[in-house]
């Protein structure tokens, strides 16, 4: 089993490479932290993943690891992962040269269950996960070749479930790769990739099972020519969300960068971190982790549809589709509209009279700022991890105040050239935050220790206090004073005149 000291030690790296990491559930860990029982141990992250790996830094790479979860995934979001999740050698090889083909080597290669290959990519834009079908084999093996896009993880390092044998990579790994050497996948080759690596398969022998065909009769002329009334209703309202999202919750928020409209469990009244995601691939609940549809959601949160039936036909009043010419041989009385969800309380603003093409922060609740990977690379960020766990204070202040101090110590000598102008290294930085409470005093304090071990006399004489008003800053700054003031002549008693 790997160790915690090993997790902390890849998780602070990789993290050091631009990657997310995150905490996944040890292979013989059996429940989770609410006693409920782990679906798939060895590879299912712990709690708020997708929160906790968003943060700068990932809550994995600042916190000591749970001994109960030291394998460790990385988030998809900059990068993307294409599983070969295939069991045959010839037939991997295949596939993964379809790949490289295609979008050039890469040197992040990773094997969990031989012969199965996973290949690590970039991607300049976000994009839904890519498949194909699961495919079934006479031998009774499985294939699928999927890939691992926004919103998705997957094992990087620890052990796997079924070998017990740790995971590896050939080659170089993400703890010693950056994110931004690695090729780029785009969307469109995504797409192309899958739909060649299915016809390989297939022509391998793998075969889709055949589903079940509804015998015809009144129910399933009731519900729609060959049962898909239903069917076609969820997929309707993926295509027009706005029609309907803020008719049943009015704070759901637009994300314009990812396509997707948000309602927060806050919103919801339930004591879950994670949203729910509408998104025109899919709906997904975070909070729960399960998947759900538009009829879903109206059922669950609309009190006044309480059938899938009631529901449908409610989500095409919103979409204004006759029902009819999606196969519906029901009643066609249209129900009345399901009450909203109830308002967080009755301070809150109508949400009608709010924008819905972009993101405001709930009014208790500010966003917490962004900065990229990059920004922790090399001796600077390692010295900010080794003070972050034994401190309050913010990662992103303490690093900029290391900067900043280091900067003024190493004076105006070294610079570097932008063309003929000299770029040095003093920083100008400024940390805001609530009084006694943001810790900003105490993110300088832990950096001083280091900077004052390294040069004691920049500590000593170029380190000043009582900066608080514009005018101690000016004592402290400004050029000597001269003046100019007339000087009586001396006087003796030699040089005065007798009397």
């Amino acid at each position: 089993m790997t160790s915690v000291d090993e997790a902390l030690a890849f998780r602070r790296s990789s993290w050091g490479q631009g990657y997310r990491p995150l905490a996944v559930w040890n292979p013989d860990q059996l429940v989770d932290d609410r006693g409920e029982p782990l679906k798939n141990p060895g590879k299912q992250p712990r709690g708020t993943w997708t929160t906790d790996a968003a943060r700068n830094p990932p809550d994995a790479a600042r916190f000591e690891p749970d001994p109960r979860a030291t394998n460790t995934g990385v988030l998809c979001r900059e990068i993307k992962g294409i599983d070969v999740d295939v069991l045959d050698a010839a037939i991997v090889n295949s596939i993964v040269a379809l790949i490289e083909r295609t979008l050039g080597p890469t040197p992040l290669v990773r094997i969990g269950q031989p012969p199965k290959t996973l290949l690590v990519y970039r991607s300049d834009q976000p994009f839904r996960k890519v498949q194909t079908p699961q495919l079934f084999f006479p031998d009774g093996t499985t294939a699928k070749v999927e890939v691992l896009a926004d919103g998705q993880q997957f094992v990087a390092h620890g052990d796997h479930p079924s070998t017990g044998e740790p995971y590896r990579w050939l080659g170089a790994t993400p703890a010693d790769f950056p994110v931004r050497r690695l090729p780029t996948v785009t969307e469109a080759q995504a797409r192309a990739i899958v739909t060649t690596a299915g016809q390989i398969l297939r022509d391998a022998g793998g075969s889709e099972r055949e589903k079940p065909t509804a015998e015809p009769g009144p129910r399933s002329r009731r519900n729609g020519f060959a049962g898909d009334f239903f069917e076609q209703v969820k997929a309707a309202a993926l295509t027009d969300v706005g029609s309907w999202v803020r008719l049943l919750f009015p704070r759901a928020r637009f994300e314009p960068g990812s396509g997707a409209w948000r309602v927060s469990s806050k919103d919801l009244g339930r004591d879950l971190e994670e949203d729910i995601s509408i998104h025109p691939d899919g709906i997904r609940d975070f909070g729960e982790e399960v998947g759900r549809s538009a009829i879903d959601l109206v059922m669950r949160y609309g009190s006044g549809a309480t059938t899938p039936v009631a529901a449908a036909l409610w989500l095409c009043e919103r979409l204004g589709i006759d029902p009819e010419k999606l196969g519906y041989r029901g009643k066609s009385k249209i129900p009345d509209p399901p009450p909203a969800a109830p308002e967080p309380s009755p301070a809150t603003p109508a949400a009608e009279d709010e924008p819905i093409d972009w993101e405001e922060p709930p009014a208790d609740e500010e966003a917490w700022p962004d900065i990229d990977a990059e920004a922790f690379h090399g001796l600077a960020g390692e010295i900010t991890f080794a003070i972050a766990p034994l401190t309050e204070a913010d990662t992103v202040a303490i690093l900029g105040q290391l900067l900043a101090g280091f900067g003024s110590a190493f004076g105006r000598n070294a610079h570097y050239l932008v063309g003929p102008t000299p770029h040095y290294t003093n920083l100008y930085e400024i940390i805001a935050g609530k009084t006694a409470k943001a810790r900003k005093g105490t993110s300088y304090d832990s950096t001083e220790v280091v900077l004052r071990e390294a040069d004691p006399t920049w500590a000593k004489n170029c380190v000043r206090s009582g900066l608080s008003s514009g005018e101690g800053i000016i004592h402290h700054a400004h050029d000597g004073v001269y003046v100019r003031e007339k000087v009586s002549p001396p006087t003796s008693a030699c040089s005065k005149s007798p009397p």
